[in-house]
């Protein structure tokens, strides 16, 4: 969800992805035939931090409506790659 791979408490807010960047992630991967492995690092006193548990959230909210699009499926048996693909770009929502 961030940079590191477990907690580290250097890590800031700006540091993580958001929701919407690690939905992106996961209907991208998937599409690809691939799984979207989040590392979760919990604190020394084994609580997940509240960003992580937000990011959770979010993802499982949408995949409340659209989970069936993602739940079961695998790789086609021949892959069809049209062309050389583009890589998605991420809008700020922000602004």
């Amino acid at each position: 969800m961030g940079f590191s791979y477990g907690y580290n408490r250097a890590e800031t807010l700006k540091d993580y992805h958001t929701g919407r960047e690690l939905t992106m992630m996961l209907i991208d991967i998937v599409s690809r035939g691939g799984n979207l492995l989040l590392d979760i690092g919990p604190a020394a006193d084994g609580t997940i931090p509240v960003v992580m548990e937000e990011r959770l959230e979010q993802i499982g909210n949408w995949l409340i409506p659209n989970g069936e699009a993602i739940y079961g499926t695998h790789a086609w048996t021949e892959p069809r790659q049209w062309s050389e693909g583009k890589v998605p770009v991420m809008e700020d929502s922000s602004s």
